[in-house]
């Protein structure tokens, strides 16, 4: 006999309130904001898509530049993230992951395990809930990971400060880059024991963003000769 956990009357008032909150204050083109944290900003920058994640309230000495080759993803070998201090102040993620990579890199890819949220719980918006992963660690992020498919790119940053979700929850909303659709935006709230709360980018690498990509990187080539 199955059991189910209903949630009381008030509690799902309140998560109906929050989710209202956080989605209808995003007009169209804008995307959630989270407290203490200003991005991921995504943009193309020479021959990278670069996302970056200032972490207002983390702070550290210094930092670094690691490649995805070094992390276990031989097959994104061009590419790198980024952690260092901020200016003036804060903690920057900045992922850099290169259009050879993304283009022409992805064979091998599906060796990598498929893997869920850290603590088990199914990827939101991702049919089977489950991904190729890599888990890693920097600086002050523990069990930070990529998520890499065939026509999506994800990111995993933990966030034990991330309020307002509540127990299990997530809330997900698209995601803007200069006004158009660039993938999707998920907040994760912990689970019952209080851990594994974060956020998730899920970056649209589908045919269309593909086409679009390959174009803008065949341009850039030719004016780099």
């Amino acid at each position: 006999m199955k059991t189910f956990i209903i949630p009381s009357k008030k509690v799902f008032t309140l998560f109906l309130i929050s989710l209202s909150l956080l989605l209808f204050s995003c007009k169209g083109g804008q995307n959630l904001e989270i407290k203490g944290i200003d991005g991921p900003k995504l943009y193309l920058d020479q021959d990278y898509m670069r996302i970056d994640t200032i972490f207002e309230n983390v702070e550290i000495v210094g930092g670094g530049r690691i490649s995805f080759a070094l992390l276990g993803l031989e097959e994104y070998k061009n590419s790198f993230i980024e952690v260092s201090p901020a200016v003036p102040s804060g903690t920057l993620i900045a992922v850099s992951i290169s259009l050879h990579d993304i283009l022409y890199g992805q064979d091998g890819i599906d060796q990598l395990e498929p893997k869920s949220l850290p603590d088990g719980r199914p990827l939101p918006g991702i049919a089977g809930g489950r991904l190729p992963s890599l888990a890693f660690s920097v600086e002050q992020f523990n069990n930070m990971g990529f998520y890499i498919g065939k026509r999506v790119f994800g990111i995993w940053y933990p966030l034990a400060e991330l309020n307002g979700i509540g127990v299990n929850n997530i809330i997900t909303a698209r995601f803007y880059s200069d006004g158009k659709r660039a993938g999707n935006l998920s907040l994760v709230g912990p689970n019952a024991e209080g851990t594994h709360a974060g956020f998730l980018l899920m970056i649209d690498l589908g045919d269309k963003s593909k086409k679009y990509l390959k174009k803008y990187y065949k341009r850039w080539k030719r004016k780099n000769r």
